[in-house]
């Protein structure tokens, strides 16, 4: 298993929760595991290291002192930190994200969890609402809704004690998550017990809340016969130093020492009691110390204290000097009961805190999510492919295959679901997401190195000679953790008149990718049709998309499918028109061809058409105004809707593509639309108007995650509510080719993959089963079970009321009827 650890803190910086993460991700590598560390440099200490097989990295925030990191000093960090980790993630797979503290290490992954990588996180005390109320109550208070998106997005939450599991849990509300104690772990033995000085030792932050300052009131005027050693630093050095002035007890301040350095350990070694009187406390790893040490323990009896120590300490109320003074006068006085205490710690620390203990535990909650989330392959950049698993260690899903099916399918333990033959409708128990996605196969686009649409330059093809090229090893990369043959594609080529009247051949696109076409039928894709009604302006000189000539659409449509359909050697049945474009008269074409399913609407989509300069062309003009949001057949009055009661209902199935309602992200639509419509010089087909009264927005599948998120938890939503969902969604050819670093993009390459893997990942977290289908998949289940996909809504519709999802989808009538 490869982990990647965030900490903020490491030794020889911050307390004991550093000193136990470094602990374990040296543990873990010891068992043959790989780990890579990143947390915050400081002074004088080497930006990357490699320790006991730890790749350890620290990145500069400014910190000033070692034992405590302030608030901006964590922002820096995790501005550092978080693109450190982006960039660790694009390099090589790993199958953990390990964060310790939710903030600041939690934000890090909840911020890049569109990659793919599950994150566990192990609280820590001040992390978390209510522990600490005294220094972190306002960055709490104002960090709260975030902080719940943290922890709820998390795969697993781990507490090293129950107390810190109460607070979050009181922190989360009704939405508390499960939390699994897991206790920090000890390396035991570390620490050689022989015989005993007459000496107390306190070992900490030197901070308000671990009571020092009321140890030495408890010895305030009093000479107890023991010298005390107090190691540490902070704020509170210069009050507890005017304290221990006070007292005829000799008091030595050693100031921050390293818990590897000969003086801890000597300090440790040669103590008898060791107090700990600290107010508040998730898991104090400074007492497995003195419990390891064999030293007599004095401590408070709230939050995680008892629960380390159990029966091997004595224990004393918060803030309470005279019980402090008491405690300490038992031990003081009884040579016997110092020496039971401190073999009952040394038992106790054996049994429950070796770390061959709690490294278990925390392999077999990392197996858990690894299993539930398996990290998808990485994006090549430049190549647009997809490496496979750096690792093979993981575990996998179990997977078995059943008889009648065409892919295997996973035992309960996973997400997906392969379907089985074309003519079987599982009834499924629990809820299911059908994804249907399609590819449409243009020419590369201005942004990937392509020729404007609307010229007459020639087109260039790397998205298929190069990008599907590539799909085969995405393929193989997905199959190392999934079943395969599991993502399917229905691939929409081109073939109309433009590529005609460029390349000769309605059907070149196809003829001239034979074999990479087959190849992709071979694996269980499907070849549709993809026609684009560009016609040539020779009096403008322009491509323009013809929206009133109906002769010309149905003089070449016709002629563009028999050629595709001849060179793939049947009956091409699907299709998606290039740019959602659609009329009366193409719909009815499309259904008398005998294409049984489409999949070009948008529900709610209204674009303008404007007029082609010099010209009276039409251009740009798409219409899905009045589209429900689930497959219907189309009525011939209107393709928009369905039929209505009399009106002649095409025998075709339109599917639209997964639709949300977002003010937000309709508002970011329209300004990419003007930002457009100024670059080319025509503003006025924005702000006309009608493009703003687009009711729904749509994300493709290679569009940024934070985009495509929307669309996938709505429909998964919609399948645990209803029982069974359909998300039709899509990508470009050319969006295979990387444009660039991962995630900086608006549609990149390496998103498609970091999609799949988060819709895989928000499904199964509902209890929703994902199954990949082509088109002719959907058809087959539509043609059996016409409500298969919640189609009873568009019934509804189609009788002259508008079903509930798409009220707010009205939009302006459609002032083309006709073509």
């Amino acid at each position: 298993m490869r982990i990647l650890t965030l900490c903020h803190e490491a030794p020889p910086i911050g307390g004991g929760a550093g000193a136990a993460a470094i602990a374990l991700a040296e543990e873990l590598v010891r068992r043959g595991h790989e780990v890579d560390y990143v947390t915050m440099h400081h002074g004088d200490l080497p930006e990357r290291e490699r320790r006991n097989g730890v790749e350890i990295t620290r990145l500069a925030c400014g910190r000033k002192v070692p034992e405590l990191s302030t608030t901006p000093e964590k922002l820096r960090w995790v501005w550092a930190a978080r693109r450190e980790v982006a960039r660790l993630l694009r390099q090589g797979q790993y199958d953990i994200i390990h964060c310790h503290f939710v903030v600041p290490a939690g934000l890090i992954a909840y911020t890049l969890r569109g990659r793919g990588v599950p994150y566990v996180v192990t609280c820590h005390g001040s992390d978390i609402p209510g522990y600490n109320p005294h220094m972190f109550g306002l960055e709490h208070r104002l960090m709260l809704p975030l902080w719940r998106r943290i922890v709820l997005g998390a795969s697993a939450l781990t507490s090293p004690s129950r107390s810190l599991a109460h607070l979050i849990a009181k922190a989360c509300g009704r939405e508390a998550p499960d939390v699994q104690v897991v206790p920090h772990g000890f390396e035991v033995e570390r620490f050689e017990c022989s015989s005993r000085d007459r000496r107390i030792l306190l070992v900490s932050r030197l901070v308000a809340r671990k009571g020092f300052q009321h140890f030495l009131q408890a010895i305030e005027g009093t000479d107890i016969g023991f010298g005390v050693d107090i190691v540490g630093d902070g704020p509170m050095r210069p009050e507890l130093e005017a304290l221990a002035a006070r007292t005829p007890t000799p008091v030595r301040f050693w100031g921050w020492l390293d818990n590897s350095s000969d003086e801890l350990r000597s300090l440790y070694e040669r103590a008898a009691i060791f107090v700990f009187p600290s107010s508040a406390e998730n898991f104090p790893v400074t007492l497995l110390e003195a419990m390891d040490a064999g030293l007599a323990i004095i401590t408070t009896d709230c939050t995680g204290c008892p629960e380390v120590v159990g029966d091997a300490a004595l224990l004393v109320p918060p803030e309470d000097p005279a019980a402090i003074r008491q405690a300490l006068l038992k031990l003081t006085q009884s040579e016997d009961l110092v020496a039971d205490l401190g073999d009952a710690a040394r038992e106790r620390i054996r049994e429950h805190f070796a770390w061959s203990v709690v490294a278990e535990q925390y392999l077999a909650l990392f197996a858990g999510a690894a299993r539930r989330h398996p990290p998808e392959p990485i994006a090549v950049a430049g190549g647009g492919g997809v490496m496979p698993p750096a690792t093979a260690s993981r575990s996998l899903p179990a997977v078995t295959a059943d008889k009648g099916a065409s892919a295997p399918r996973c035992t309960p333990t996973g997400t997906v679901q392969a379907i089985g033959a074309l003519n079987s409708v599982p009834r499924l128990s629990e809820p299911e997401l059908w994804v249907l996605i399609g590819c449409d196969c243009d020419p590369d686009t201005p942004a990937r190195g392509g020729a404007s649409y609307d010229s007459r330059q020639p087109l260039r093809w790397r998205g298929i000679s190069d990008g599907l090229a590539h799909f085969g090893e995405v393929r193989r990369g997905l199959a190392r953790e999934l079943p395969q043959s599991l993502v399917k594609v229905t691939w929409c080529v081109r073939a109309d008149q433009q590529i005609r009247e460029l390349h000769g051949s309605y059907a070149w696109a196809y003829t001239a990718f034979e074999t990479t076409w087959r190849q992709l039928s071979d694996q269980g894709d499907e070849i549709g049709w993809h026609p684009h009604v560009w016609r040539w302006s020779e009096d403008a000189s322009v491509w323009y998309q013809e929206a009133e000539d109906e002769s010309w659409s149905s003089g070449w449509l016709p002629d563009a499918h028999e050629a595709l359909s001849e060179a793939v050697g049947h009956p091409v049945r699907v299709a998606r028109t290039g740019w959602e474009y659609h009329s009366n008269a193409s719909m009815r074409i499309f259904a008398d061809l005998g294409l049984t399913l489409d999949f070009s609407a948008v529900p709610g989509r209204r674009t303008p058409g404007f007029r082609v300069a010099d010209s009276d062309h039409i251009h740009e003009f798409e219409d899905w105004s009045l589209s429900p949001e689930h497959p219907y057949r189309p009525s011939a009055a209107d393709y928009r809707r369905p039929a209505r009661p009399g009106e002649e209902q095409l025998d075709i199935w339109e599917v639209p593509k997964a639709a949300f309602r977002s003010r937000f992200w309709r508002a970011m639509s329209a300004a990419r639309s003007a930002v457009r419509a100024l670059r080319t010089g025509e503003p006025g087909k924005v702000f006309a108007g009608p493009a703003w009264h687009s009711q729904l927005n749509t994300a493709g599948l290679a569009t940024h995650p934070r985009i495509f998120r929307y669309v996938a938890s709505q429909k998964i939503a919609e399948a645990a509510r209803e029982g069974r969902s359909l998300l039709s969604t899509s990508f470009h050819a050319d969006e295979l080719l990387a444009t660039g670093p991962a995630g900086t993009k608006l549609t990149d390459a390496s998103h498609l993959t970091t999609n799949l893997r988060g819709l895989l990942t928000m499904a199964e977290r509902r209890g929703v089963r994902v199954s990949f289908v082509t088109a002719s998949e959907v058809h087959a289940a539509l043609s059996e079970d016409p409500a298969a996909f919640g189609a009873h809504l568009a019934a509804a519709d189609a009788a002259g009321g508008q079903a509930p999802s798409d009220r707010s989808a009205s939009g302006p009538r459609n002032r083309r009827q006709g073509i």
